[in-house]
């Protein structure tokens, strides 16, 4: 019987609190603190590490480090980048990964290709490594293992034309959200990691202008992440070159092709991101001209807490589907960012 490695023991377990968090959607649109919402769906297209490959194949694996990470070495991730003590340890931890490295390197004999590198809730690189490469690797000072990743295809694509879905005369009432809507609790200060497909940036439900109008319609004081916020941060993130978009959207990163393309529509990875963006944040006004129509009477689809800002972290793209590092560093990162 094979153990579960770090990673996919930490991955599992963030996956089932990701499900459970789908649960818990009403309630958390029922407070004015910031709140989350998040939905998964990973479909294993890879083996859990237990297949065998030729000597000279690439394959993606998880190097684990000794030193603990940020969070094992007892941090709190509550406000972490602001912890000038977790962050000079974080720091100590990617100079380590940088020795370690070139340890790597000269035992297999060529460059180690990392595609990620996480500190803050594992000590690990990712590389991309030939696979007759994997025990030289796990004899190297420093290494605690070395396990292959596995990598996920995106949902398959619903086909709207089947799909009649009524976001706002059944499931609107079915959840409660217009009970907390009613009281004046919609979602407003919460900072929300969508970590699928991408996002369909231009979508009349996820329009600043109508945003930063549901905001004003409030009439409260809301804390927003702002474009200032993201760049004094960028340093710390795994997505450094993260793109503010709108107030709406102040964070977009691709972890698969490393750029800022967050769109769907640049590749054949499908909508799902959207959808499960709209479920969560789709705003509550349209914006029509010069005017602000109720979202609910006239698109018929309004998110759970439709005045969140959305964070959208792309993990399916150009490069294909998602591998577990590729969802762990954009974990990393909301964390970072106070994503709740």
């Amino acid at each position: 019987m094979q153990h579960a490695t770090p990673i996919r023991r930490l991955f599992c377990l963030l996956l089932v609190v990701s499900l459970l968090a789908t649960l818990l959607v009403p309630a958390l649109a029922a407070e004015d603190g910031r709140k989350a919402a998040s939905e998964t769906e990973p479909v294993l297209s890879e083996g859990l590490g237990m297949e065998e490959h030729a000597a000279n194949e690439l394959v993606r694996v998880a190097i684990e480090l000794e030193a603990p990470s940020v969070f094992d070495a007892g941090y709190s991730l509550d406000a972490v980048a602001a912890n000038a003590d977790a962050v000079s340890y974080r720091d100590g931890l990617k100079a380590a990964q940088a020795r370690v490295r070139g340890q790597i390197e000269e035992a297999i004999g060529a460059p180690l290709n990392v595609k990620h590198s996480m500190t803050l809730l594992l000590n690990v690189l990712s590389a991309e490594v030939r696979y007759g490469d994997i025990q030289r690797i796990r004899a190297v000072p420093g290494v605690k293992s070395v396990e292959l990743e596995t990598r996920y295809d995106a949902p398959e694509p619903v086909n709207a034309e089947e799909a009649e879905p009524n976001t706002s005369n059944t499931s609107t009432y079915m959840v409660g959200a217009a009970e907390a809507w009613a009281e004046g609790y919609t979602g407003a200060g919460s900072r929300i990691a969508i970590i699928d497909t991408g996002l369909d940036t231009t979508h009349q439900s996820f329009n600043a202008d109508a945003f930063n109008y549901a905001i004003q319609q409030t009439g409260k004081t809301v804390s927003l992440f702002t474009q200032s916020d993201l760049n004094a941060i960028k340093s710390q993130l795994n997505g450094s070159g993260a793109a503010y978009v709108s107030a709406k959207i102040p964070f977009g990163y691709n972890y698969v092709d490393e750029n800022t393309t967050i769109n769907h529509m640049s590749d054949t990875q499908g909508e799902h991101g959207s959808h499960v963006a709209g479920i969560a944040a789709a705003n509550r006004f349209i914006k029509n001209g010069s005017a602000y129509n109720d979202a609910a009477s006239t698109v018929r689809a309004v998110g759970m807490a439709p005045d969140a800002q959305l964070f959208v972290m792309k993990v399916f793209g150009s490069g294909g589907g998602a591998y577990d590092s590729d969802y762990m560093v954009a974990i990393e990162d909301a964390i970072v960012l106070g994503c709740d």
